[in-house]
């Protein structure tokens, strides 16, 4: 008796895109539009998020929503590999209020050759400055 030949599996599988190595991506701006309304300590804040993004003719506008110290003064640093946009935002002012802000900041940047980009926020704030990460999710322009 003769064996069946063997079946033949068809399976698509998804391969991760490497963003690392994909796109053109350039800082053109930032913009600290400052603390939307100051509240007490222990008051209900909302969430540190990208809360609006746009994507028109090459340029990417990212605006993002964070809480922090009411008195934070922020110094900005964007690390781009690829289509990977890796931003930090440091406070680097020395006063501590007893207060907290939803903080509202935007960068703009021109974006070739992909599709996609993937971003990354993270503050480093009062009261521990250690880095935490806020955001990080993958766009589909």
């Amino acid at each position: 008796m003769e064996n069946p030949p063997p079946a033949h599996l068809s399976c698509q599988q998804s391969t991760p895109v490497d963003l690392s190595k994909q796109g053109e991506v350039t800082r053109l701006s930032f913009t600290e539009h400052g603390c939307a309304a100051e509240t007490v300590f222990g008051d209900t804040m909302m969430d540190n998020h990208l809360y609006d993004w746009r994507y028109r003719d090459g340029l990417l506008e990212l605006h993002f929503r964070f809480n922090c110290n009411c008195c934070s003064a922020f110094r900005d640093s964007v690390n781009i590999q690829g289509s990977i946009i890796d931003i930090t935002l440091s406070d680097t002012s020395s006063a501590h209020c007893y207060c907290t802000c939803p903080f509202q900041d935007s960068f703009t940047f021109t974006v070739d050759n992909t599709d996609r980009v993937q971003v990354i926020l993270y503050l480093k704030a009062y009261p521990d400055y250690h880095l935490k990460k806020l955001v990080d999710t993958e766009l589909e322009l």
